[in-house]
């Protein structure tokens, strides 16, 4: 009977110790695909930086542990300006930035069913505006704006390599011209394609006065298009307008 119970401890502790082995072996797989997946993510961040770009980045296992297959996927990803929560109060007519960053997947599998997946939003370096006209307004049409006449402007941003930036909000003003015969005027956004990014603007020859009304003006102004990049404020300015109010 002693005998029995003997090798039945045996067995016992002997099972416990195998089921022990199995599950730090799994702990262990597991823990290396997520210093792996890691790794890989690092790598990528730091290639998006360096290139500038996300596609050609070098996929494959790694060269330390060739049992574990790696496989990373890029997809474009749709970023809501300054907030989901805030945005989703205008269905329809949203502030989208689709260019400035991806979404990155890392799947780590081992044999024989392990996968282990991390995903991340990745971005380029950051840039800067460019050094000579880094916004640019473009007046349509031309001539003398008279009262309550409408004149369309369009804003684009460059970074310092000449590269258009879409995904840019552009925030627009009037200036007198003290040179000549100063005088403002109104200017508003207006939503090109259901986005608020203000990249078009509508100006008019008019000015509210105290008393809620409007009167067209005569003088000579500029409109300012203002726009942010990674912290820093730039501004273009448009051609001088000559207002005239008969």
């Amino acid at each position: 009977m002693a005998s029995f119970l003997l090798v039945g401890a045996f067995f016992i502790v002997s099972r416990l110790f195998q089921t022990g082995l199995q599950y730090s072996n799994k702990v262990e797989r597991r823990l290396t695909a997520v210093h792996l997946a890691e790794k890989r993510m690092l790598d990528l961040r730091e290639w998006a930086r360096d290139q500038g770009a996300w596609n050609g980045f070098p996929d494959g296992p790694d060269a330390d542990f060739p049992t574990y297959d790696i496989k990373v996927t890029i997809d474009p990803i749709d970023l809501l300006s300054p907030g989901r929560e805030l945005e989703s109060l205008y269905p329809g007519d949203r502030r989208v930035m689709s260019t400035v960053a991806r979404r990155a997947t890392v799947l780590v599998s081992w044999a024989p069913a392990g996968q282990y997946r991390l995903t991340a939003y990745i971005a380029k370096a950051a840039g800067t505006w460019r050094a000579n006209q880094p916004i640019v307004v473009t007046r349509k049409g031309g001539g003398v704006v008279g009262p309550n006449e409408f004149v369309e402007f369009t804003a684009q941003a460059f970074d310092s390599e000449g590269k258009e930036l879409k995904d840019i909000f552009f925030h627009w003003t009037v200036e007198p011209v003290y040179a000549g015969n100063p005088t403002t005027a109104t200017v508003s956004s207006k939503a090109p394609s259901g986005r608020r990014d203000g990249r078009k603007a509508v100006f008019e020859n008019k000015v509210r006065r105290r008393n809620g009304s409007y009167v067209a003006t005569n003088g000579d102004c500029r409109v300012v298009a203002f726009a942010r990049y990674h912290g820093e404020t730039a501004r273009g300015v448009s051609e001088t307008l000559n207002l005239k109010d008969l």
